[in-house]
């Protein structure tokens, strides 16, 4: 008989215990946190001189993504207003585990972050402020005094790393390398440039040698058969591309080159027209992809930023000297200082660039002939380059309406502000390079074998312009990123002034950043927050005051950008042009410093309450006279 099974009662509490422990060994556990880590950047500072932290919170290395909310802070202070002394920063709040302060100092030698179970010491190494400057400062001046921009650039990036790297020179020659030249190339819109500049080298030496740029030059000197009415062409098509500074130089340089050949202008007048026309016509058109960026700058403190903008236009004096002066120069047939001696080089012995010059863009473009027995076709370069320009064009458009609100799609700057360039420019340079492809293809200019033979050799002609544009890159980013330049010439210059004087200040402390930086968009993301505060709708300034000290940052920084060796523009000019960098930079900067110096009165007088159309008027008949009594004529033309 079998046994009876016991009562469930009986044995309740045995099974009971011994079922709760069973469940419990399967259920999810409450795991402990795990261990965070605070990694706090830079590892270099200026004494006494605001700087922007870094932070992010690392769990086992990688970034703590999901991990939002606030570390406290002891140690870090930022400056208040005038005569009340300085504010503490205690807490920072951090977001996908990453944080930035801006402009902050240190309170001593060291801060202590700490939250999440976390603590570090922040103790970055202080160099004095004067240091910030010395390698910009050597880079421009070996560039200048050697006319060789490569070893100048690495001087100043090698300087750059010993203020970095303990001041040894064998650890910093080597970071030069596997650090800064990594991190450098780290940025998406470096690279997406290079690729740019790599496709459009190559869809030119198609177009030259399929003969196209040929045709272009017999089809555009119909019209322009002399020196002046050749510049004038460039000025005018300078003038008309105005959506995009790169885009100018691409496409004018390349262009328009053949011609001015074929009519003797030096490439040193030409790589002018092209920059003065690149820039300062970008900053103050009310249609380009600068405009986002500066409105973005002005929405934080402007109910109608894009209003505000428009009332920058007139007071934006560098701008409008710098294009006007083209125009000037151009039709007065005058010219002066290195300049001058350059055109008459060209116009008298034919020699484009001087004796022992290095033009960034290499003979495998500007040697490219068609084969024997080609049919020179003007459309073969015609139709690409207006494929060209319609891809930038309706890119922008594209590209800035899928990143805009919808209340946002009709208003037509702000969805041209608002676009992706680095990415526009990426579609246009392989675009084009397919219409080019096509071009030779239809005519039968070209075999596909032949077509893509000229494409490397293209190519290959952009390499001086790629290692100059990458170490201008590398020592801009030491500047701005890690030794905090800016700031400290910020901080130099400025402090207890008149309000009258901020317009010509800022114009003078924008110039002398991006200058030393080569970049007129860093130079802006440094000025705006510092200006802004001091001359908002709430500050009680007039507008002429106001709006000149916004205007004077858009001027400044494409001043410093404009004669700087190292920027960015200027090299593109250069490259586009086939110009030495150097001689290029050395004619065109007596040129921009009187552009630079009428643009400095008349800010100047803006803050002392005279009215911009008489400024704009004194402007140019000091230019104008500065033409008839310093220049002198250039080319012995009708």
């Amino acid at each position: 008989m079998l046994e009876k099974v016991p009562p469930l009662d009986i044995v309740s509490p045995v099974f009971i215990a011994a079922a709760v422990t069973l469940l419990a060994s399967g259920l999810p556990q409450d795991s402990p946190s795990p261990p965070y880590e605070i990694h706090a950047e830079p590892a270099t500072v200026l004494k006494g001189y605001a700087f922007n932290l870094k932070v992010r919170l690392l769990v086992e290395g990688a970034t703590a993504r999901t991990v939002n909310g606030f570390l406290k802070i002891q140690g870090l202070y930022r400056r208040a207003a005038k005569g009340e002394g300085r504010t503490p920063v205690t807490e920072l709040p951090i977001e996908a585990g990453e944080a930035e302060l801006k402009n902050v100092f240190l309170d001593g030698d060291s801060a202590v972050i700490s939250g999440f179970g976390a603590q570090t010491t922040y103790s970055p190494r202080r160099l004095p402020g004067w240091v910030s400057i010395l390698p910009p400062l050597v880079a421009i001046l070996l560039a200048i005094l050697l006319r060789e921009v490569l070893p100048a650039l690495f001087a100043g990036i090698w300087l750059g790393a010993l203020c970095l790297y303990d001041f040894n020179p064998f650890a910093s020659f080597l970071r030069c390398f596997d650090d800064i030249l990594v991190w450098s190339l780290s940025d998406v819109g470096h690279i997406q440039v290079l690729c740019v500049t790599l496709a459009l080298g190559g869809m030119i030496g198609i177009l030259s040698r399929s003969g196209g740029t040929k045709g272009i030059v017999h089809l555009i000197s119909r019209v322009a058969r002399t020196p002046r009415s050749g510049q004038l062409a460039a000025a005018v098509m300078g003038t008309s591309i105005f959506f995009d500074d790169y885009a100018n130089c691409y496409i004018v340089g390349n262009t328009i080159r053949p011609l001015t050949d074929h009519l003797r202008v030096s490439r040193e007048k030409l790589s002018y027209i092209v920059d003065s026309t690149a820039a300062p016509v970008a900053t103050i058109a009310i249609i380009s992809v600068w405009v986002g960026t500066q409105v973005g700058y002005l929405s934080d403190y402007f109910p109608q930023p894009y209003t505000t903008f428009l009332n920058l236009i007139p007071y934006s004096f560098y701008a409008l000297f710098a294009l006007l002066f083209v125009y000037m120069i151009v039709l007065s047939r005058r010219d002066f200082g290195p300049m001058l001696a350059a055109e008459r080089r060209s116009y008298a012995s034919g020699k484009l660039i001087r004796d022992g010059a290095t033009p960034l863009t290499g003979e495998e473009i500007t040697g490219l002939e068609p084969p024997p027995g080609t049919k020179v076709l003007a459309r073969n370069a015609v139709v690409p380059i207006f494929v060209v320009i319609s891809t930038v064009l309706i890119g922008l458009y594209v590209s800035g309406r899928s990143a805009v609100s919808e209340e946002l799609r009709s208003d037509l700057g702000q969805v041209i502000g608002h676009a992706d360039s680095y990415a526009v420019l990426m579609w246009t340079a392989f675009i084009g390079t397919a219409s080019a492809l096509a071009m030779a293809a239809l005519t039968r200019a070209l075999r596909l074998k032949h077509a893509l033979e000229a494409w490397v050799s293209g190519c290959k002609a952009m390499f001086a312009a790629i290692l100059i544009l990458t170490m201008a890159w590398m020592l801009g980013g030491l500047c701005k990123d890690r030794l905090f330049t800016g700031y400290f010439v910020v901080d130099t210059m400025t402090g207890s002034l008149d309000i009258r004087w901020l317009p010509a200040i800022t114009f003078l402390v924008c110039a002398a950043i991006s200058f030393s930086t080569g970049t007129s968009w860093g130079t802006m993301g440094i000025a705006f927050p510092i200006v802004l505060p001091l001359v908002g709708p709430e500050v009680a300034v007039s507008d002429p005051v106001r709006f000149a000290s916004l205007a004077a940052i858009l001027s400044g920084a494409v001043f410093g950008d404009h004669v700087s060796p190292i920027s960015d523009t200027t090299i593109l000019s250069s490259m586009a042009s086939a110009a030495d960098h150097v001689d290029h930079v050395r004619t065109q900067m007596p040129y921009g410093m009187v552009a630079g110096g009428m643009a400095l009165i008349s800010f100047v007088g803006a803050g002392f309450g005279i009215a911009w159309p008489f400024m704009l008027l004194v402007g140019a008949v000091v230019l104008g006279a500065v033409i008839y009594f310093v220049g002198k004529p250039s080319q012995a033309v009708p």
